[in-house]
């Protein structure tokens, strides 16, 4: 393990938070600051930061200010909330929200390798601009962010700070932290968890003086498996009404790419098929990432800013459950490498640790039908391709797949596997689709 820690913390509007000594709960070390990040990053010194914040910072506080370094920076950065407010189109906006929030960790002398994130707003959190958007739209994006930024990186721990948050964030950041704390088990291969810990401050209190406050350790959890979902959405982005025939079409065009790119591969991770998904994988390639950055620039160029009468709104609804299951599959390509299909036996032996990461029964399924078939090629040395029956010496029934019999041994029912035993490679008689189709093994897509 090497130690390495995401830090990610939720900030709702930095301009109202006041001084406080933050203290870890045991004592031992403590910051005097307006924010927990410095106490957090001084906690966890080899570590990266991501700050998920709103696209409604646009909104500028207009409030008291208090005594204190937030309040000052805030005040000092006016002018760039002001110019973020004035942006023409939303792909503008989001970039003026980061570079502020750039400037603020900069004025409050916060280093350390800080990512900042820039998330739809809902509602009217400032009183003057208007956020027409979702919370589902908030988990689609900020999931998005994590998985193209940081699903390359290598992290031990998910550390989630939700002591700035507001509204519906802390709960979302929440699903978002466990969701791709599982995606990083998946990815780095070597683990066997990772380690989730959410923190979040005492409730701050009215003194004249300088509060001391706990940063409590309110969750703690080995993330040791990954959720591989039973069925998944139809869309991964859908419009919220009528669309010019241009939209329509990249939306459609968007949505039968995302489904290619998920329902064979998530199927055979769903169920025990390693063949399957080498199978699946060699279709797909590294098309999910490039499906997901299309769908988050037609959602992000499609988010209009009106300046009269102060609102944000976006054509495009993002899907948090196909953002994740576009990661999934990413996350599995990078682990198992370059796809093979005919897929050698060795090739199948270094998926059984990922399956271990969906469910352990599933890594000792697929550890006995390999050696079974590596048993039996020692032992009968067969001399041209033949199905698996043929080198089991068993009879080779004809008809169909049988669902309990290919979940039973890992995908690999004797009548319809071939094995060519000069390179001991193995591949279905007949199509990877159509034989999973025909047994109901492919996972359900939903509206």
């Amino acid at each position: 393990m090497n130690g390495r820690t995401l830090v990610i913390a939720t900030w709702g509007q930095p301009a109202s938070w006041r001084e406080a000594r933050y203290v870890l709960e045991d004592g031992s070390e403590g910051v005097e600051h307006c924010t927990t990040l410095p106490l957090l990053l001084r906690r966890y010194s080899d570590s990266d930061a991501v700050l998920l914040v709103l696209d409604s910072l646009i909104d500028e506080y207009l409030g008291k200010l208090q005594d204190g370094r937030c309040s000052a920076c805030y005040d000092r950065l006016r002018g760039a909330v002001r110019e973020a407010a004035n942006s023409t189109n939303y792909g503008e906006l989001r970039e003026r929200v980061r570079k502020f929030v750039v400037e603020m960790l900069r004025c409050l002398e916060i280093d350390g390798r800080v990512t900042v994130a820039v998330c739809p707003a809902v509602g009217r959190p400032g009183g003057q601009w208007a956020f027409h958007s979702s919370p589902r739209d908030y988990e689609a994006v900020s999931l998005a962010e994590l998985g193209l930024n940081f699903l390359d990186r290598r992290y031990d721990k998910v550390v989630l700070d939700v002591s700035h948050g507001v509204n519906f964030m802390p709960s979302v950041a929440l699903r978002v932290a466990e969701r791709f704390a599982g995606l990083l088990l998946v990815t780095q291969g070597d683990e066997r968890s990772v380690t989730l810990e959410v923190y979040n401050s005492d409730p701050y209190s009215r003194t004249d003086s300088v509060p001391e406050l706990r940063l409590n350790l309110v969750a703690k959890e080995q993330i040791d498996s990954v959720r591989v979902p039973s069925h998944i959405p139809s869309k991964l982005i859908s419009r919220k009404g009528p669309l010019e025939p241009r939209l329509a079409e990249m939306e459609d065009g968007l949505n039968n790419r995302y489904r290619d790119a998920v329902r064979l591969p998530l199927s055979a991770l769903y169920y025990p098929l390693p063949l399957a998904l080498q199978y699946a994988l060699s279709r797909v390639q590294d098309s999910a990432l490039d499906v997901l950055k299309g769908a988050f620039r037609l959602w992000e160029g499609n988010v209009t800013v009106n300046l009269a009468r102060r609102e944000v709104r976006s054509v495009f609804r993002l899907n948090p459950d196909a953002v994740y299951a576009l990661l999934l599959v990413e996350a599995v390509r990078r682990r198992l490498g370059g796809p093979e299909y005919p897929a050698r036996l060795e090739v199948l032996k270094r998926s059984k640790a990922l399956y271990r990461a969906i469910n352990k029964s599933f890594y000792y399924l697929i550890s006995n039908e390999l050696k079974l078939i590596k048993e039996s090629l020692k032992e009968k040395k067969p001399s041209g391709t033949l199905r698996l029956c043929e080198l089991y010496g068993e009879d080779c029934e004809s008809g169909a797949p049988i669902t309990r019999v290919m979940i039973a041994h890992a995908g690999l029912q004797k009548e319809f596997v071939l094995l060519d035993p000069s390179d001991k490679q193995l591949r279905y008689t007949d199509d990877v689709e159509n034989l999973l189709k025909s047994c109901g093994l492919l996972i359900e897509m939903r509206d």
